[in-house]
């Protein structure tokens, strides 16, 4: 895995893990139609079916970014620093 990309992930997993960054993920997630039950096709017009698309992938990129296993605890250690620091 390329250093820059690894950052990325890090990065996602630090923003996400958070109390307040699960639910800016969850909220992404209704919001980009990321729900199993959702559907992104519009019957009526196939610019908001490609909106719908669009949005969809952005929330799943973010999701495969968190979701992603870097096979270390780093991100861990720096989510129990960072969350004893601000009282989380």
């Amino acid at each position: 895995m390329d250093q820059p990309y690894e950052q990325l992930v890090k990065d996602t997993k630090l923003t996400f893990e958070t109390p307040h960054g699960k639910r800016v993920l969850d909220r992404m997630k209704t919001f980009c139609k990321g729900n199993v039950n959702q559907s992104m096709f519009d019957a009526e017009s196939t610019q908001q079916t490609s909106y719908n698309l669009g949005a969809n992938a952005v929330y799943r990129y973010f999701q495969h970014l968190f979701d992603t296993d870097l096979g270390d605890t780093e991100i861990e250690n720096c989510i129990t620093e960072e969350s004893e620091q601000k009282g989380i």
